[in-house]
């Protein structure tokens, strides 16, 4: 991931302390808010996001899931979601670290898939069942159906599994989310990945993944006010475009978080079912706090009080933000 070296322009706005603290050797010099935060976004970085692995164990999966106890006839497989968007953030406890991977099964959309999955009531329960069943024999592996997936998970790795079948008109069709819910849900993962890389890759890897993983840490410390697709979808339809520095693309994606509050947001892809977006009293109010006090760190910074801004960022943040200058 590529990040910016520069976000305020400090040689502009350089206050008299600034302009002291630079006559010092770096090594007496306190770091400023925009160094911490760029020590924060590689901190987040994923260490090892084991590839080689990933694959062999797709490689599994589509091979049991072809096998005699599932019969399923696959036309491909693929990756989705956080970790093939690269916008995972790195776990906070270093020793028990999983690898959250996500995997789209494509069925071969042959008579035989859909003579026996297709019940347009059946919400794919028996599909979901059947791969249960042809995942069984994976080595050191515990499975359950947790729907819309199967959850196959190793000691180091938890691999989420979603069948689908080929939609008329485009997208996918996947489980219902609930047994209760009979009928199949429609969506686009594989499309919702080309259009996040795509939003990242206009802003030159400057602005949407590295700002996706800061909301995704600051939500993970303020007790996921929404879920990551949530977020990320947000982050999608309200990113502005271009780079203008952390002081203002930081602030604008909490302002714009609000604005979001009781409206319907489709997905990045606008593939299936809208998104509800709801914050309570309490969430509302963790929003607006954030909001102030971001914005509070960066007049700090500009002012030259880096260390206050810093402790203030990781108040808000936590884990791995660093706390002092």
């Amino acid at each position: 991931m590529k990040y910016p070296t520069g976000g305020m322009n400090e040689a502009a706005t350089a206050t008299p302390v600034q302009n002291v603290l630079r006559g010092l050797p770096e090594t007496q010099r306190p770091k400023t808010l925009n160094e911490a935060i760029l020590d924060f976004l590689r901190a987040l970085e994923v260490s090892d996001r084991k590839p080689t692995l990933v694959a062999k164990r797709q490689e599994a999966i589509e091979h049991h899931a072809q096998g005699p106890r599932a019969l399923l006839n696959l036309e491909r497989s693929a990756l989705i979601g956080s970790y093939a968007t690269d916008l995972q953030i790195e776990p906070l406890d270093p020793v028990n670290k999983v690898l959250d991977v996500d995997l789209l099964l494509i069925l071969d959309n042959t008579s035989w898939n859909l003579t026996r999955f297709w019940k347009p009531k059946d919400g794919g329960t028996k599909l979901l069942q059947d791969l249960f069943l042809g995942l069984q024999k994976l080595p050191e592996a515990t499975i359950r159906i947790d729907r819309p997936i199967v959850s196959v998970r190793w000691k180091d790795m938890k691999m989420s599994v979603m069948p689908a079948l080929r939609r008329k008109g485009g997208g996918f069709l996947t489980p219902s989310t609930s047994l209760l819910t009979p009928n199949w849900q429609v969506m686009d993962p594989l499309a919702d990945v080309h259009a996040l890389a795509k939003a990242n890759k206009a802003c030159r890897e400057r602005l949407f993944n590295p700002l996706v993983k800061f909301l995704k840490c600051w939500n993970r410390h303020q007790g996921q006010l929404l879920s990551s697709f949530a977020l990320q979808s947000i982050a999608f339809h309200s990113a502005p475009s271009g780079y203008l520095g952390f002081e203002f693309e930081i602030p604008w994606f909490f302002d714009k978080l609000l604005e979001f509050d009781g409206r319907e947001i489709n997905s990045p892809a606008n593939v299936g079912e809208v998104l509800t977006v709801y914050f309570d009293e309490p969430s509302r109010t963790k929003i607006q706090t954030s909001q102030a006090r971001i914005k509070q760190a960066f007049f700090d910074a500009k002012r030259g009080h880096h260390r206050l801004a810093i402790r203030s960022m990781a108040d808000l943040f936590g884990k791995p933000f660093p706390k002092t200058a």
